[in-house]
């Protein structure tokens, strides 16, 4: 059984997946921690496509980039290589590279789901679910989003900084970001302390870590914890300045709010964003080692940039794969 679970940790943390310019298609990771959550709750190893299709349609929209459409059915099929997933009976069903038709799917009844030997022992240890939702997680999605993942594909919450490296590189991170941009949340300002502790602060990434952005001040903004959730999610991004050099606040059309204090967050529709401290040793430090170009950075610098916006690389919307100089990428494929 132990050879089995780290098999099955070895094969999560090879898993592959679509990458173009930095983007990382979320569909395998996304199926895996459904199955995952399946598992914790006592079901079944194999389900129907037709009972997955909403499920996963619904994670790929809300975590996932924003398209014209959405194809769950792509990872039923591709999963198969990574010996993840099976599908009895999928050699018979139709198929495009690899692509499992979805009316092929629908109209065959088919069914999908872990190997037998991971699912086997997956369900002898709660633990090894824990570490593979928490690999997944770390190596496909920014943390800001975990909870709301791990809520909505029914697993606990799972404590998710295991490894002391990558604490020391996150504190790293956060320290030099909080001094960048003077402890204030960029969007809007926000600098609460408890003491001497800053409250709901955090340091997010522009482009993800695990969609491998560095960690340093060019690719970073200080944001308060409403706000880091709502640019990971794409509610909102930065679009550049000419006129003063800096970037603005633009708001998503598909963000809404009913009570006040959504609205007031709507309201910073087309504000100036804070820039961080040109005196900062960290930023002037990624500027003069030539790393500070790659993200179109001094954000309010002597650098200007090509984009038109920068976002976020999982969104609900039109925003930008995570590379700050295309944004001419197909948005519906």
């Amino acid at each position: 059984m132990m050879r089995d679970s780290e098999e099955f940790l070895e094969r999560i943390e090879n898993l592959r997946v679509m990458r173009s310019k930095g983007y990382r298609a979320p569909h395998k990771p996304l199926l895996l921690l459904l199955a995952l959550g399946r598992v914790h709750g006592g079901g079944e190893r194999l389900e129907s496509y037709s009972a997955i299709e909403p499920l996963l349609k619904d994670l790929l929209v809300k975590f996932g980039p924003w398209r014209a459409s959405y194809h769950p059915e792509q990872p039923f099929g591709h999963l198969r290589t990574d010996e993840l997933w099976e599908v009895p009976g999928g050699k018979e069903l139709p198929a495009t590279k690899g692509t499992l038709h979805r009316s092929g799917l629908i109209k065959n009844s088919a069914k999908g789901g872990l190997p037998e030997r991971h699912y086997n022992a997956l369900k002898a240890s709660p633990d090894l679910v824990r570490r593979a939702a928490a690999l997944l997680l770390e190596k496909h999605f920014p943390r800001s989003l975990h909870a709301g993942i791990l809520e909505a594909v029914m697993l606990p919450a799972i404590g998710l900084s295991s490894l002391a490296q990558a604490s020391k590189r996150a504190r790293a991170f956060r320290h030099d970001i909080l001094d960048a941009y003077e402890k204030r949340c960029a969007a809007c300002g926000f600098d609460l302390t408890l003491g001497d502790q800053l409250v709901a602060l955090d340091a997010a990434h522009i482009k993800w870590h695990s969609c491998d952005g560095p960690d340093i001040v060019p690719n970073g903004l200080a944001l308060c914890a409403a706000h880091h959730e709502a640019f990971d999610r794409g509610a909102f991004g930065l679009s550049p300045d000419m006129e003063d050099r800096g970037y603005r606040i633009i708001m998503s059309p598909l963000a809404t709010a009913s009570a006040e204090a959504g609205r007031r967050f709507l309201r910073h529709q087309g504000k100036k964003s804070k820039c961080p401290d040109p005196r900062s040793t960290r930023l002037r430090a990624s500027s003069s080692n030539g790393t500070g170009g790659m993200y179109s950075k001094d954000l309010c610098g002597t650098q200007q940039t090509d984009t038109e916006v920068l976002g976020r690389s999982y969104t609900t919307w039109r925003w930008p794969e995570p590379s700050y100089l295309d944004l001419q990428t197909d948005r519906n494929g």
